[in-house]
């Protein structure tokens, strides 16, 4: 399991964060698998920018499940090299990315090779966050509206997909959407819930810290050991992304990661970055919180994919 939590703006900008704990066994005696495994997609298209995230089976057809949902999104095979690590992909032979497509596609995983599954338990919730230009042919771009829906699926075989999403009363209606998957987000809803309802709000930076201190909190209770401390977010605004790599003390000493990046031209997979100075990834900035210490930073930078611990070894 694992925790997603986003906070959509009616106006389309929004804020997504993920923890990258993978464990196995059940809620109160879960061990550890991998800290950091990926779990968030980046998907830019025509007509909109998402942000793609699981909770559930952590591998589909023996591959990591956001190898998977790469593998669906862009129908293409993405295999992990013999050292373990993804290649980038410059170039598509698929026409370009498109929304409903992309739902249809995913969906579609979740009722074939889903339910193929041997684990005992194969229910899945995929949560898609972000935003979509309403195109007008007089007035360019067009209104930008908010995306926002819940894939869920039990596994079972023959189970349809349920698909949760904000209707057209709550888009005219509501100033913001909570939207979470994983396991029981109540404490962190009733966090973000009294973090947007304060005179003064503040920054996207500081909504995004508020999220991640929430996270963090459900991960030190006692049922909280399928969530991790260390959190990925993307921050959306109306011209720009940031990606944060949330880190903690036991976190690799100056090694920062990525989630896939995936457009209508390329697909940056989840990568390892270390170095001083900034990063930049497929169009995105990337930040590290906290930042790295002088003394954390070896001399120069380096970018590769990240190593993805397979299953069974």
């Amino acid at each position: 399991m694992t925790l997603h939590f986003a906070v959509v703006a009616r106006e389309g900008v929004f804020v997504s964060v993920g923890d990258r704990l993978l464990t196995t066994g059940t809620a109160g005696s879960a061990t550890p698998w991998d800290y950091l495994a990926n779990k968030t997609l980046m998907v830019s298209g025509t007509g909109f920018n998402v942000a793609i995230s699981y909770s559930g089976l952590a591998y589909v057809n023996g591959q990591p499940t956001d190898d998977w949902l790469a593998s669906l999104i862009t129908q293409e095979p993405m295999t992990i090299g013999p050292f373990g690590r993804q290649a980038i992909r410059i170039g598509s032979s698929r026409g370009p990315l498109a929304l409903p497509e992309i739902v249809d596609r995913v969906i579609s995983g979740l009722e074939g090779d889903l339910q193929r599954q041997e684990a005992p338990n194969r229910a899945m919730q995929v949560l898609v966050v972000g935003r979509s230009f309403q195109r007008r042919a007089k007035f360019g771009r067009g209104r930008i509206r908010p995306v926002g829906m819940r894939l869920d699926n039990s596994g079972r075989p023959g189970a349809k997909t349920k698909v949760h999403a904000a209707s057209r009363e709550l888009l005219l209606t509501e100033k913001f959407f909570l939207w979470s998957a994983g396991v029981n987000a109540t404490l962190v809803r009733s966090r973000i819930t009294d973090f947007l309802m304060q005179e003064t709000v503040g920054t996207l930076i500081d909504l995004d810290t508020a999220i991640v201190d929430a996270i963090r909190e459900v991960a030190s209770t006692p049922t909280g050991d399928q969530v991790g401390d260390q959190c990925m977010s993307a921050i959306f605004w109306y011209d720009k992304v940031l990606l944060r790599f949330h880190r903690t003390a036991d976190s690799p000493p100056a090694r920062a990661f990525t989630p896939w990046v995936i457009n209508n031209g390329s697909a940056f997979p989840p990568l390892e970055v270390g170095g001083g100075g900034g990063f930049w990834v497929a169009g995105f900035d990337l930040e590290v919180v906290p930042p790295f210490s002088d003394d954390e930073v070896p001399r120069g930078g380096y970018a590769t994919g990240q190593l993805r611990r397979q299953w069974p070894e």
